[in-house]
């Protein structure tokens, strides 16, 4: 019976991340291109590559194996959070929930009490932990589930509306954060 190997994808992603090409990766990590293939596909399913990231790597190449995009993608691409960055709703402050991810169109929240369709005035208070701008968003909720035994509400809200801040600046400083400042904060907080 053949066995699975098991990859870090805290590593893969450095090495892809550094530069490695799809043969380099293949090689170091021992996969067929077949196998590649499911390795971006379960990352870009868990939110820890995105889409942008993939296509960059295809404009660049001639050849090699490459994942084909599932139908159900978002057109914006989602910054998945690996660090707490708090939001809250405007008229509720002292009640805090967790970005999850969050992109130009919307933003997925841990945290915040919602039932789809209600509009809601978001706050991220990102200036606490960088050098930007408060960011305050009108959203609406477009759903909502509970998460892991505590039944903590998860939802996702479309923007209608920046209200206060940029979030192409939030998303951009983001996306320029190091893996180790990313867990440095992570233990910090």
């Amino acid at each position: 019976m053949p066995t699975t190997k098991s990859i870090s994808a805290r590593e893969f992603l450095r090495d892809l991340r550094a530069g490695m090409t799809d043969e380099e990766l293949a090689a170091k990590y021992q996969l067929t291109p077949a196998k590649l293939v499911i390795v971006f596909n379960k990352l870009l399913e868990a939110n820890a590559l995105s889409t942008a990231e993939l296509e960059d790597r295809r404009l660049g190449r001639e050849r090699g194996p490459y994942p084909e995009m599932p139908s159900d993608f978002r057109i914006s691409v989602r910054e998945r959070l690996d660090f707490p960055l708090a939001i809250y709703e405007k008229d509720f402050p002292e009640t805090r929930g967790v970005v999850r991810d969050i992109s130009e169109k919307g933003i997925g929240a841990r945290g915040i009490e919602s039932k789809v369709g209600d509009t809601k005035t978001l706050v991220i208070p990102a200036h606490e932990l960088f050098h930007v701008n408060l960011l305050e968003v009108e959203a609406v909720c477009r759903w909502t589930t509970t998460e892991g035994l505590s039944g903590e509400s998860v939802g996702g809200f479309e923007i209608i509306r920046v209200i206060q801040g940029d979030m192409e600046e939030l998303q951009m400083l983001i996306r320029s954060l190091p893996l180790e400042d990313r867990v440095a904060m992570r233990k910090k907080l």
